[in-house]
């Protein structure tokens, strides 16, 4: 799932990338074109860009107003998981979307 958003309007944003099912794996990956840094919320740590694995969940928050900003959450599981994406843009909810996985009977 990739959502990019492109507005006329910077604003501060918050990303919550969730997996929850039989022993799901999640990866995330985020970059803005304004070169502002995010911030790990579990860790404090900050970079440029993120390209993380998480067993669980994952959030980042900007540390300054971004007008563009791209997130993909991808989903790695051999049985029945989700993967939730939030992201707010200035406190209030922008994008929220959920996909499922289920295997298919061999």
């Amino acid at each position: 799932e990739e959502i990019q958003s492109e507005t006329d309007k910077a604003g501060m944003y918050h990303i919550t990338v969730a997996v929850t099912g039989s022993s799901p794996k999640g990866s995330v990956h985020i970059y803005n074109l304004d070169g502002v840094r995010f911030r790990n919320e579990r860790t404090g740590t900050s970079a440029a860009s993120v390209d993380e694995s998480f067993t669980d969940k994952a959030e980042y928050s900007t540390e300054k107003p971004v007008s563009q900003i791209t997130v993909q959450g991808i989903l790695y599981s051999k049985e029945s998981a989700i993967i939730t994406m939030q992201i707010k843009k200035d406190g209030e909810a922008y994008s929220t979307r959920a996909n499922s996985w289920r295997p298919f009977p061999v």
